[in-house]
C-alpha cells in the first residue's frame, strides 16, 4: 500500500480497498514475521490508514450482505497460529 499511497494519494488507497474484493477473509498480521519476501518498513500513519480503509470497506460490505437486524458487528484482528 505504500507505493499506492505515494502515487495515488489517501484517497487512492481508499478507493483500492473499496474496489477491491477478498478483504473479508482473515487478515494475518505478521509484522513481527513477515511472510512476504519484499517487505518494507512502514510508519505507524501508513498502517493506521491500511487498517481503518480496509475495515472501512469491510463494513460496507457487510452492511450490504446482511439485514441490520443481525447486531452482528466486525472487528479486524490478527490471526494466531
Amino acid at each position: 500500500m505504500q507505493g499506492f499511497l505515494t502515487h495515488w494519494g489517501r484517497d487512492g488507497v481508499a478507493r483500492f480497498f473499496q474496489t477491491t474484493d477478498g478483504w473479508d477473509a482473515p487478515i494475518l498480521n505478521d509484522r513481527p514475521a513477515p511472510i512476504y519476501p519484499r517487505v518494507q518498513n512502514t510508519t505507524r500513519a501508513e498502517r493506521s490508514l491500511s487498517m481503518r480503509c480496509c475495515t472501512q470497506s469491510m463494513r460496507a460490505r457487510f452492511r450490504t450482505r446482511w439485514p441490520k437486524a443481525t447486531g452482528a458487528r466486525f472487528e479486524a484482528r490478527p490471526l494466531h497460529h
